[in-house]
């Protein structure tokens, strides 16, 4: 058995944060890209991160996961400007917990925007520019501009945005007729012009 004898040691301590960056590869599997030790975290820190990244082969950031850290989202669109930076609690369930407490007809165009886009990614920032309209222009006015979206089958921010910007919302949409009768008018070509 070895005894190991120490003296005058005075115990220290220091606060540095450990950064770990997991990259997640077109086949699903995960590997660690990076470990680096930190006192303190800022922009020039994570712009040297994802240039030490880039230059060991990395050639696209598709989706960034961040938690809160500062300077992160800026150092990855200055290196790689195509990537998007999302927060960590940004998730499917978030947005339509935030969409439910707004409204259904809020929640239904989130939904519907989610469900119709081939990746979840693509829809979140059109739920959360929806969702980020409630604070200019009210609750009441997103659902109605919701339900009117939805009606009209504009199932997008822009065209959301539209709608609460001319007031569109305060009016009823046109609807078809009751009995399902095509509508008739020279400008409507129909099934039968196409071959």
């Amino acid at each position: 058995m070895t005894s190991l004898l120490f003296r005058n040691l005075t115990p220290w301590t220091t606060n540095k944060a450990i950064y770990i960056a997991l990259g997640v590869l077109p086949d699903s599997t995960k590997e660690i890209l990076g470990i680096w030790i930190e006192q303190t975290e800022g922009a020039k820190f994570w712009l040297r991160v994802v240039n030490e990244l880039k230059t060991r082969g990395a050639q696209d950031i598709l989706v960034a996961v961040v938690d809160g850290l500062k300077g992160f989202p800026e150092a990855i669109n200055a290196v790689f400007p195509q990537s998007v930076v999302r927060p960590a609690d940004l998730t499917i369930g978030r947005i339509r917990r935030d969409a439910t407490i707004i409204g259904p007809a809020t929640a239904a165009i989130c939904d519907l925007i989610l469900e119709h886009r081939p990746h979840p990614e693509q829809g979140f920032r059109s739920c959360l520019g929806i969702l980020r309209l409630a604070r200019p222009f009210g609750v009441g006015r997103l659902e109605a501009a919701a339900s009117r979206a939805i009606e009209i089958g504009a199932l997008t921010f822009g065209s959301v945005r539209s709608i609460l910007d001319h007031k569109l919302d305060r009016h009823a949409a046109n609807q078809r007729p009751a009995d399902g009768m095509p509508i008739l008018h020279p400008n409507i070509r129909g099934a039968r012009y196409y071959n």
